[in-house]
């Protein structure tokens, strides 16, 4: 169950960091959202086994 968590989590901060550098005019605030965007690029969740319960 936490894995699908983690998974969810993760997807909705890529898909909301995305959308909000579309419309971010300051520059402050774009250094900041592509730092964070790229550091949750770079968080690699491990894949579930293939009996994984929680797949």
């Amino acid at each position: 169950m936490v894995d699908r968590h983690n998974k969810f989590v993760h997807a909705e901060n890529m898909k909301d960091f995305q959308r909000r550098l579309e419309t971010e005019a300051d520059p402050d605030k774009r250094r900041l959202l592509e730092q964070l965007l790229a550091e949750e690029a770079a968080n690699k969740l491990p894949h579930p086994k293939p009996n994984d319960p929680d797949e």
